[in-house]
């Protein structure tokens, strides 16, 4: 994992009675952070049921979502340093022209 990224845990809980607790710890500082979600209305046993499994279901794409953004999070740092590598391998130790004049024009465009 890339430094400066930060680790949070969250648990979700859905009581008898509908009421969804949420809690989260940032891993490394050891914070926590807690709520409690209480529906304006009564949720049914069906209902609740119902979100516990549609949590189940899309909890393998989540995962799989998180580990292609992971994976490209740890990958850019290697293909930063290549590329760097290859343009001093090439000789070109600097941004081309054109693209230190976009660079310049960000930086105004973003004052």
């Amino acid at each position: 994992m890339a430094a400066g990224m930060a680790r949070i845990e969250v648990k979700f809980l859905i009581d008898a009675n509908g009421i969804l607790h949420v809690s989260a710890r940032e891993q490394r500082s050891g914070k926590e952070a807690e709520i409690q979600v209480q529906p304006s209305y009564g949720l049914t046993d069906e209902q609740v049921e119902g979100m516990i499994l549609d949590s189940f279901d899309s909890a393998e794409e989540d995962f799989r979502r998180r580990q292609v953004i992971e994976a490209r999070n740890e990958a850019r740092p290697f293909w930063l340093r290549s590329t760097k590598a290859r343009r001093v391998r090439r000789g070109v130790t600097s941004l081309p022209t054109r693209r230190k004049r976009s660079l310049r024009w960000r930086r105004l465009w973003l004052r």
